[in-house]
């Protein structure tokens, strides 16, 4: 052992170290981490990703940590390496002893930092940890130095200051700045500054009493400064030689003093640099910065020294008072940039600033050419006016921008540009995203010449003075355009404005040319955009898929319906796509597709009509008519939702959906003069859309049986729902059955399509008052079709939940039953002003009943019987029913009822009619 070398001690729980290991006269490299008793830590992750301590961390449990016997370490005469990653008790001035140290890991408690500097002549990589009692897991390949809740002398540093590679001071008071109050020879081998909430500190350098030549952090690469108070520039006086000139990535946060960033008017004349200031910073990140008036203090003379041609992402967030973000001649020399997002700077007026009077460019024109920008990102900058005047952004593919209250114009180009570098330069020829948000002063998107756009995805919302999205030319180069949604646009009349001189685009020349005008336009939504009138001409929309448009009382036509400006006339038209079409609340609307093929929706799932007061035609087919009549069959073999609400001058129309779901039909075509319309007998089962006699024309017996939700609401016309009671009609996919106002109707199903109701869970009818039964009985059945079958099942409905009835003025009861409990899920039965209903159940057939059979009602909560003057039995006389859920029991104005309710012993509701009293009564 005494010839041991290596010596690691990982994840073991010793928290001493013996006086044996001094015996260990060969020991070259000994690591101690993760002894003692461990304890997990959750760490804040601003340290880790600003990489103040590694990703994972762990501290001893125990109140010493390791261990160590004084001047145990000093008689380790041979060690190479020390790797102390624990708490410990290590006197750092033991070190000095080991003159072959090349490599040191500690963690420190600030106790244990001496006054005086320790100095290790051979120490080549080190990592030193001081403050809380964080542990880091990794071996020192750089030279680091971690100090934190520190306010004693840092002199003890002193020889790690000359060489250091990365810095990190988090909490560290006392300190005006790090150059010369912590090093004076300028932590030129610093490559990485880390800095937060060191109170004190002003400047990162002073150089006001600096009499000779001062090179400093010329080699800092990555500056990370965060809460900061007393924080008011990076140098104090003349900057130094060779300052941040290899400065790549720069983060600033929460440094309320902070007025002016880089400041360039004041670097020395004496400074002779073949690198123009700032040309490697790549990346640029200020947030809450609340006095910072400007990033860069640079006039136009010193544009030889100054460059930002390196720069490719900038985020500025949360500065109040900067104005802008880019002088124009720095503006000039970003060829780089990619990425700039812009939040919470609420003074930003531009930018790009305006040209100073002595500042003249070739031409006497400003022309920026950003060439490589992709993203931009701007977000709740009230004062905002301009974004990109004269700026060459041909490669823009993302574009947000919101909440900029004053903002006038967002591109602006006079004339396309030919560069000799880049050619000939139609800008924005890239832009695939376009989001802009409350905008409530912009009028027009770019002004310039026609582009090409590239645009896949386009959002406006909260527009108000916008009057139209593209002019019609380039409108017509949006072959790539897949989505479209616009949101309270009050000024927008139409999506297109007016065409424009051809001359001024040669459309022949524009790649992926494409007859059609939107031919890859997949989903278009449109909401509370109150002057828009119509979209588009309807002409090549292929791929369309979906259209929701609501809110817009002044649209006329969905598409225009005249011929185009190039002469194109209607033609049929096929939407092979189509799968939605919701249109909601708009008032004076008329026609939604007209020549259309009765074959030319074959993927359309779901329509949705609601509070068109004006709509006359949904579809309008041109095919020839002498088959059937006025009315074509639109064939739409895959619709599964239909509603029509509120559209009382629609005409009839006629659907073959035999796949179905959800059919809602309210206040439809109630104008008198449509009320008559004639419906042929079609060969195969069909919906008719409006106020007619009948809604389904019913052929074969599994004909809509996938129908899940019906509702018919003030259908005054409607006699029968189906119109053949004696198909064997299956609705066993039936959950909800909702019918209101129909005054016609007198029944709704057939013995065997009730028998197919094993879903339903919701039943609500409510002033149909002609309605006499809501099943036909067997006999009306029987007499009217050979198919009558006497041999039926009794009924049941397993699953109804909800049985509202009121205001049926003809109703004489509700439901036939069987001998058996037929409604075990009921919880809500309310059954208000029948007058003419007698019983709320009576058995199918009459049979002899035993005394006080049982009708269960177990999960039965709330019973409501109100205004039944002819009432007579709940239930069947001689059946005893039990409430034990009941909640609720409502019994008023049934002045002949029999039936007695009562509770028992266990509070349990029970009724009962006694066949006595009802023999009595029959007598």
């Amino acid at each position: 052992m005494r010839s041991l070398e290596i010596l690691a001690l990982i994840g073991t729980e010793i928290d001493e170290i013996s006086e044996e290991l001094a015996k260990l006269s060969a020991l070259k490299y000994l690591r101690l981490s993760g002894v003692g008793f461990r304890k997990e830590m959750n760490i804040p992750p601003n340290l880790v990703s600003r990489h103040i301590i590694p990703p994972y961390f762990y501290y001893s449990g125990t109140d010493e940590g390791i261990i160590f016997p004084p001047g145990l370490v000093s008689r380790l005469t041979s060690l190479q390496e020390l790797h102390v990653i624990t708490k410990n008790n290590l006197n750092l001035l033991e070190l000095k002893s080991l003159s072959r140290l090349t490599a040191l890991s500690l963690t420190l408690s600030a106790n244990q930092i001496p006054l005086e500097d320790f100095v290790l002549p051979k120490l080549q990589r080190y990592a030193i940890v001081v403050g809380e009692c964080y542990g880091i897991i990794r071996k020192a390949f750089i030279r680091t130095l971690d100090i934190q809740d520190f306010s004693s002398s840092l002199s003890a540093f002193n020889n790690l200051f000359c060489n250091v590679e990365e810095l990190n001071l988090r909490n560290v008071g006392g300190q005006k700045n790090i150059v010369p109050s912590i090093d004076e020879m300028g932590l030129n081998e610093l490559t990485s500054l880390q800095l937060e909430s060191c109170d004190d500190m002003e400047f990162l350098i002073d150089t006001k009493n600096d009499q000779e030549s001062t090179v400093a952090f010329s080699n800092l690469v990555e500056l990370n400064i965060e809460s900061m108070v007393s924080l008011k520039g990076l140098c104090y006086g003349l900057s130094p030689t060779r300052f941040l000139q290899n400065l790549k990535q720069v983060s600033i946060k929460d440094c309320e003093e902070l007025q002016v960033i880089f400041q360039i008017d004041k670097l020395s004349e004496r400074i002779k640099c073949h690198t123009p200031l700032l040309s490697n910073l790549t990346k640029l990140s200020l947030h809450s910065l609340p006095k910072l008036k400007r990033i860069w203090e640079v006039k136009p003379s010193h544009r030889a020294i100054a460059s930002l041609q390196s720069l490719n992402v900038v985020t500025i967030e949360s500065c109040d008072y900067l104005k802008t973000i880019f002088s124009p001649c720095l503006a000039l020399s970003m060829l780089h940039l990619q990425q700039l997002y812009i939040r919470h700077c609420d003074r930003l007026e531009q930018v790009i600033g305006f040209g100073q009077e002595d500042e003249i460019i070739e031409n006497d024109c400003l022309l920026y050419c950003w060439p490589k920008l992709k993203a931009l990102h701007i977000q709740d900058c009230e004062s905002l006016k301009y974004i990109s005047t004269n700026t060459l952004i041909q490669p823009l593919e993302y574009v947000y921008i919101g909440n900029c209250h004053q903002l006038i114009q967002i591109y602006n180009m006079e004339q396309n540009i030919v560069l000799p570098e880049l050619g000939s330069q139609e800008s924005l020829t890239n832009l695939t995203f376009l989001e802009l948000r409350s905008l409530p002063e912009l009028k027009y998107m770019w002004n310039g010449p026609n582009h090409y756009l590239n645009l896949h995805r386009v959002q406006i919302i909260d527009c108000d003075k916008l009057t139209y999205l593209f002019s019609e030319i380039t409108a017509r180069t949006l072959v790539h355009l897949q989505f479209l949604e616009i949101w309270n646009c009050e000024s927008l009349e139409r999506l297109f404005g007016g065409a424009e001189n051809m001359d001024e685009i040669d459309v022949s020349n524009i790649k992926d040319q494409s007859p059609l005008f939107l031919p890859k336009l997949k989903r278009v939504m449109i909401r509370r955009c109150e002057n828009l009138k119509y979209l588009c001409s309807s002409q090549g929309l292929p791929y369309l898929e979906s259209i929701d448009i609501g809110y817009c009382p002044r649209l006329i036509q969905i598409f225009n319906m005249e011929k185009n400006k190039d002469g194109f006339g209607l033609q049929n038209h096929c939407w092979t796509k189509l799968k939605t079409l919701r249109i909601v609340d708009c008032q004076r609307l008329k026609y939604v597709f007209a020549n259309t093929l009765s074959q030319g929706f074959p993927l359309l799932k779901s329509v949705y009509l609601k509070n068109c007061s004006q709509l006359l035609q949904v579809f309008s087919s041109t095919e020839e008519r002498d088959v059937i009549g006025d009315h074509i069959p639109l064939n739409v073999p895959f619709l599964k939702n239909l509603e029509v609400s509120n559209c009382p001058q629609i005409s009839c129309f006629i659907v073959q959906a035999q796949l179905i779901e959800e059919l809602v039909l309210r206040n439809v075509g109630n104008r008198r003069q449509l009320c008559n319309t004639d419906v042929p007998v079609l060969n195969k089962g069909c919906i008719i859309v409006g106020n007619h006699e009948e809604v389904f024309q019913v052929q074969g017996g599994y004909s809509f049986s996938s129908i899940k939700s019906l509702q018919l609401w003030n259908l005054f016309e409607v006699r029968v729902i189906w119109n053949d009671f004696a198909q064997v009609v299956t609705l066993e996919n039936l959950t909800t059955l909702n019918l209101f106002n129909c005054k016609k109707l007198r029944h709704i199903f057939s013995p065997m399509m009730a028998r197919s109701l094993s879903h339903l869970v919701d039943l609500f009818i409510v002033r149909c008052e002609e309605i006499e039964r809501l099943i036909l009985a067997k006999d009306q059945v029987a007499s009217s079709s050979s198919n009558g079958d006497t041999s039926l099942q009794p009924m049941s409905f397993p699953n109804l939940t909800r049985i509202i009835v009121t205001d049926c003025k003809n109703l004489n009861n509700l439901f036939p039953f069987g001998f058996v409990s037929v409604l075990p899920k009921l919880e809500t039965l309310k059954v208000i002003r029948n007058s003419k209903l007698e019983q709320v159940f009576e058995l199918e057939e009459k049979v002899e009943v035993v005394a006080e059979d049982e009708m269960k009602f177990d999960k039965l909560k709330w019973l409501s019987l109100e205004e039944l003057p002819g009432l007579i039995h709940f239930c069947p006389k001689g059946y005893h029913s039990v409430f034990p859920a009941m909640i609720e029991l409502k019994v008023r104005d049934c002045p002949k009822l029999t039936t007695d309710f009562f509770i028992d012993s266990q509070e349990f509701v029970h009724c009962k009619t006694k066949l006595v009293e009802q023999d009595a009564v029959e007598e």
